[in-house]
């Protein structure tokens, strides 16, 4: 889907595509009524910064907004986008759904997602077998058994997770994966309460620290196995002589 988009937008940057945009911008602004837009004026360099004498104004207003506005603007789109859903991603991403959707996933996308997340390739397969004859015996018809929403069903409401840890843990991983960074910028919200004015020496490591114990502060922590993991971690502890 990513793919599409990208090359979607890559097809609107053309001056056919912008001429479209440029006469539908020019007709709601006669039938709302709306000031034409005009120009920026051109700022000019004073000499002793590198500027010179200011050149003649050759872009009239279509032509700027095409090459000023229209073409950057689908060049950040298009550039952000191919940051975002790289192709390693993408491989990982398309590789865990073959193995859900698909009755034989192949090799290519075993390997990739057994590689990523250390998954026994052999336990995989035998998993995905058992699994799909599983699956045919319950759904008969071809057209339900192709949908991935009866197969994410269909492990989860048998509560077969015990019995295909693997697949489990792939549908697990695909119906988690953020399709935005909206999760990471949210956890910014608490640092105002951790790295005040008065603090703003505060490490790199500490602050770390002090974030996760803030954003996953509703879990429940056992305090003695944490007294225990840090007595045993300690350096400290290391030091000490054995005088049995």
């Amino acid at each position: 889907m990513s793919n599409s988009t990208i090359n979607i937008i890559k097809q609107m940057r053309s001056e056919i595509e912008f001429n479209n945009k440029w006469n539908e911008a020019m007709e709601m602004i006669k039938t709302n009524n709306i000031d034409s837009p005009k120009i920026p004026r051109k700022k000019n360099v004073p000499y002793k910064l590198g500027g010179g004498e200011k050149g003649p104004q050759t872009l009239n207003l279509k032509d700027y907004y095409r090459i000023e506005i229209y073409y950057p603007v689908l060049d950040i789109i298009i550039r952000e986008m191919q940051q975002r859903f790289q192709e390693n991603q993408l491989d990982i991403l398309n590789g865990l759904k073959e193995i859900i959707v698909n009755d034989n996933p192949p090799h290519e996308a075993l390997n990739i997602v057994c590689n990523t997340y250390n998954f026994d390739l052999k336990h995989l397969n035998t998993e995905i077998e058992v699994y799909n004859r599983m699956f045919k015996l319950k759904y008969s018809n071809i057209e339900t058994t192709s949908t991935m929403a009866k197969k994410i069903e269909f492990i989860k409401n048998d509560d077969f997770q015990n019995g295909f840890p693997i697949l489990t843990s792939i549908i697990r991983i695909f119906l988690t994966i953020p399709t935005t960074t909206a999760s990471c910028e949210r956890s910014f919200s608490c640092l105002k309460r951790l790295k005040t004015y008065l603090r703003t020496t505060m490490g790199q490591e500490r602050l770390s620290n002090l974030g996760t114990l803030q954003i996953e502060k509703k879990r429940n922590v056992n305090i003695e196995e944490v007294i225990d993991e840090f007595n045993n971690n300690s350096s400290v502890n290391s030091r000490k002589l054995s005088l049995k």
